[in-house]
């Protein structure tokens, strides 16, 4: 069969259905798509089904090292309690981060 976008598409850049140089996935509790969005420094929860808007889960304030921003993270996975754990490779530390998409990232390692 024929594959279908299920996020970004609109070309590259940092819209709500734009994607710059995305580099791993993973599955929220829900079925949302968790994407490490490494080109614009930020994790985007988008709808499993490929429709409507992405949003910024984590990150989303600049290339930085604070509380709120990433730079280029690469990896992703879920702790027990369902925060995201991200690999911030840019800064080279382990941020966690709520799920929700809302409050601070803390630095884990």
């Amino acid at each position: 069969g024929d594959c279908t976008t299920a996020a970004g598409g609109q070309g590259r850049g940092s819209g709500a259905q734009q994607l710059e140089s995305p580099h791993d996935i993973a599955f929220a509790t829900d079925g949302d798509m968790i994407v490490a969005d490494w080109g614009n420094h930020r994790i985007q929860r988008c709808p499993v089904t490929g429709s409507g808007d992405c949003t910024t889960a984590a990150g989303g304030q600049g290339r930085g090292s604070g509380a709120q921003q990433l730079e280029s993270p690469h990896d992703i996975a879920f702790a027990t309690d369902g925060d995201m754990i991200v690999a911030d490779w840019g800064n080279h530390r382990i941020q966690r981060c709520p799920v929700t998409g809302s409050g601070d990232c803390t630095t884990a390692a």
